[in-house]
């Protein structure tokens, strides 16, 4: 019998890990933060025009509410907004590639895009980008995918049996277990989490709109350095000239600030208002909001917060339209 039992569990094993395998092998529909590039790209060729264009990291995805520039403008909002640490340079790839004529691309770049000469992400950041959509490959530039490849290191079957196989299945079960977690999860599982299903039909984050505002970290204010901040403009310009090229406009406008929190906010504005050669909204000073307009740090509006920063942007872009269309569709920059 003894004998048996041990068989037994041996060909259990195997057929357990035969079953780990087979069902690695059949992708579930990630609910990753970062699988809702998917969703965003699949919006930016598929949703008929005229559209805007939101571009900008996690400040976008948070900070701003497109039913508030729907309401106001003839346009389509697709949020773009999803991670500043995926880096500008990707953000400008993937939306002059798919910009179509007629579209009005609004950029908002967190400060520290601004200000920081790295305009690539992480190859920790890529890969994890690669793992959730793989066709971000497309967009990144060739020395991070280079870097990518040379920090991939296939994992051992002791790690995959240890965390990856463990990973996939906590990831099934999220996804197979939505219409009974609000029932019988603990107070701590229905804490916020970054996740795709957070996301609305436009691309705006959502997903938190129903809970407290959390306390948060203030960072100290970020320096500026006026070469960084030139070849980034620079960029930008170039940016600029191909999505016009294409019959697009481009505008900017700044991302939002925590009142009081960033005294370089005047500096970095003299820097891009000499180099920038499409217009800008709006001055940094008058995009600040109090502390309870934000959900959980210095970048991430609450819901409140995003729909009165929508609204001045829609106001202000309305208007930046208007004297555009009166122009004969030339640009005011100043």
């Amino acid at each position: 019998m003894k004998r048996y039992l041990v068989k037994l569990l041996a060909f259990l094993a195997i057929q357990a890990v035969i079953a780990a395998v087979l069902w690695r092998e059949i992708p579930a529909e990630s609910d990753h933060y970062l699988a809702t590039l998917a969703d965003k790209h699949q919006a930016l060729l598929h949703q008929p025009g005229p559209r805007l264009l939101i571009l900008g990291g996690s400040s976008t995805a948070f900070g701003i509410s497109s039913p508030e520039f729907k309401q106001r403008l003839p346009l389509t909002p697709i949020n773009m907004g999803m991670h500043a640490a995926a880096g500008l340079e990707f953000m400008l790839r993937h939306a002059e590639c798919h910009v179509k004529p007629g579209d009005v691309v609004l950029l908002c770049p967190e400060f520290q895009l601004l200000v920081d000469s790295r305009m690539n992400p992480t190859p920790e950041i890529a890969q994890e980008m690669l793992r959730e959509w793989p066709t971000a490959a497309d967009y990144l530039p060739s020395e991070t995918l280079a870097l990518c490849v040379s920090n991939e290191v296939p994992p051992t079957w002791k790690e995959y049996c240890d965390r990856a196989a463990i990973q996939d299945l906590q990831q099934r079960l999220r996804l197979g277990r939505s219409g009974l977690i609000k029932k019988y999860a603990p107070s701590w599982a229905l804490r916020f989490r970054y996740l795709r299903s957070g996301f609305n039909e436009f691309g705006d984050m959502v997903g938190h709109y129903d809970r407290e505002p959390r306390p948060f970290h203030i960072p100290p204010p970020s320096m500026v350095n006026a070469g960084c901040v030139r070849a980034v403009a620079a960029r930008i310009n170039r940016f600029a000239e191909t999505c016009q090229g294409k019959h697009a406009q481009v505008y900017f406008a700044y991302a939002p600030l925590l009142k009081g929190t960033q005294a370089n906010a005047d500096q970095l504005h003299h820097v891009l208002f000499e180099e920038l050669r499409i217009p800008i909204l709006h001055h940094p000073a008058e995009c600040e909001f109090t502390a309870e307009k934000f959900f959980d740090s210095t970048l991430h509006m609450a819901k409140e917060g995003a729909q009165e920063r929508s609204r001045f942007l829609a106001d202000r872009l309305e208007k930046q339209l208007r004297l555009a269309q009166e122009t004969g569709g030339s640009q005011i920059r100043r």
